[in-house]
């Protein structure tokens, strides 16, 4: 697991910002939108994957959970 890039944005009217980070893994096939992972003690909710190369890497996007 490597997080890529870990950012905090302020959302109009949102008070607590959001965290969104992307994540490389080794490939998975059972991952999915909606599963969680779990990087340096926070939570994260996978909100989308892409398959990088032909079954070699998989690219999460995910957001912190509170």
């Amino acid at each position: 697991l490597v997080a890529l890039d870990l950012a905090e944005e302020a959302h109009e009217g949102n008070t607590t910002p959001e965290r969104r980070s992307t994540f490389r893994v080794r490939y998975v096939a059972n991952i999915n939108p909606g599963d969680e992972l779990t990087y340096g003690g926070v939570r994260y909710a996978i909100t989308g994957i892409r398959e990088m190369g032909r079954r070699r890497l998989l690219e999460i996007t995910a957001e912190a959970k509170p």
